[in-house]
């Protein structure tokens, strides 16, 4: 391809979250297809503000107030500093309830500081292409500054996540964020070269978007985290119990949105001695859930922090079975199952809705427990039993491929190959 191409979005590196590790594996197939990428990510105060990351160039800029917050109270996870966090996500959200016009933009001084960096890059670098990753929001605003202000730039808009579909602030509802998102949308997308999203928000769009302008731009691509090689065990790691079925569950919880409880509820239920769950990740809301349910099975659930992301091919190698927690939202698709589809290994997941956006691939997935949310513990408890008692076998990557094409980089890269050549 040979082009040149930038992409702002918000964490990449070491503690990158989902999106940044969804830019991540497009980058470096873009790489290895022989273009030249850089990327531009916020800094929550922790990260260095420029480096070379696994041979990638990234810039980081200042992110906004909330952000920096979060970051620094998990350094600082103290009573004194609680309070003062838990003030500081107050006066997060009266902003919020009172800027609600505007939504999601909400963080000014980021937006400044991500123009000018980006507009430096571009100048300086001779880029000639962006792709701008939502979330967060400020990457497509920036992006869409930039088409205007240089016409023969190349504007991508990347949807890892939904605008006019996703997750609602407190006091509002679905229907307000689609109304309010189909606004941002019209405005941003109508100079943009290429627009994708992701399956999960494919009906969303033919519902909402089906007669906007920019609708015949639309491409649908899917969570690029399907890797073509089974992910091997390594030896240099010994991070779970030797002496149990792992079970794993890798990524955040949040009561409104993953919530572990009916799946804790079936796993004690169960009673599953020699079956061991690790949950690796921010537990948010959860915390209090997972703690109860290690003080009823000690020997069986761990809680551990989160871990960096060059991790977490090591833990998903030693672990027998991974877990997924449904999602409330039925745009929202959760990225790890695309990573724990790559390892080949039993996936058992739960359900809250027959929508679930992650059930439409693990039904098609031969190594899958699907359990309902809605049917009794008893029930899931007794599914559980007679999985972990025969686990399915190791399923090779090759039998993935085809069926799962979108999952891969190389679908994000073609359909980027095709829009900026013209």
């Amino acid at each position: 391809m040979g082009e040149k191409i930038l992409f702002i979005g918000d964490y990449f590196g070491e503690f990158a979250l989902p999106n940044g590790i969804c830019v991540h594996q497009v980058a470096k197939e873009l790489q290895k297809r022989g273009c030249d990428v850089s990327v531009l990510a916020i800094n929550d105060g922790y990260q260095k503000p420029e480096e070379v990351y696994d041979g990638l160039r990234v810039v980081r800029v200042r992110a906004d107030a909330t952000t920096r917050l979060t970051a620094w109270y998990r350094q600082h996870p103290g009573k004194l500093e609680s309070i003062w966090f838990k003030f500081g996500i107050f006066l997060k959200d009266v902003r919020t309830f009172f800027s609600l016009w505007f939504w999601p933009f909400n963080a000014p001084i980021n937006l400044w500081l991500t123009y000018h960096a980006a507009k430096k890059m571009i100048e300086t670098d001779h880029i000639d292409t962006v792709v701008c990753t939502y979330t967060p929001f400020n990457a497509v605003l920036v992006g869409h500054i930039l088409k205007r202000k240089k016409p023969n730039l190349k504007y991508i808009v990347y949807f890892l996540d939904s605008l006019s579909g996703g997750i609602f602030p407190k006091l509002t509802s679905q229907e307000w964020v689609a109304k309010q998102g189909k606004k941002w949308e019209r405005l941003l997308l109508k100079n943009a070269d290429g627009i994708y999203i992701m399956k999960a928000h494919q009906k969303h769009h033919q519902k909402h978007s089906c007669d906007e302008p920019y609708y015949s731009r639309i491409r649908v691509l899917d969570i690029p985290l399907l890797k073509m090689e089974n992910i091997k065990q390594q030896a240099d790691i010994d991070f779970l119990p030797k002496d149990k079925i792992n079970l794993v569950y890798l990524g955040s919880l949040k009561k409104n949105l993953k919530n572990p409880e009916p799946f804790l509820k079936a796993f004690l239920a169960a009673n599953l001695q020699n079956v061991a769950i690790s949950f690796i990740g921010d537990a948010n809301d959860c915390e209090d859930l997972l703690c109860q349910a290690q003080k009823a099975a000690p020997k069986q659930i761990h809680i551990i922090k989160s871990v960096p992301h060059s991790e977490v091919e090591k833990i998903l190698a030693q672990a027998d079975a991974l877990l997924n927690i449904g999602s409330a939202n039925t745009c929202q698709i959760p990225c790890k199952i695309f990573e724990y589809m790559s390892t080949g290994k039993p996936i058992i997941t739960t359900y809250k809705t027959p929508n679930e956006p992650s059930l439409p691939y693990l039904r098609e997935y031969a190594g899958a427990l699907l359990l309902d949310e809605s049917v009794s513990s008893i029930e899931n408890a007794q599914k559980l039993k007679e999985f972990t008692s025969s686990l399915p076998k190791q399923i090779e990557t090759d039998a993935l491929k085809e069926k799962y094409y979108l999952c891969t980089p190389s679908a994000f890269c073609d359909a980027l190959q095709e829009d900026t050549a013209q």
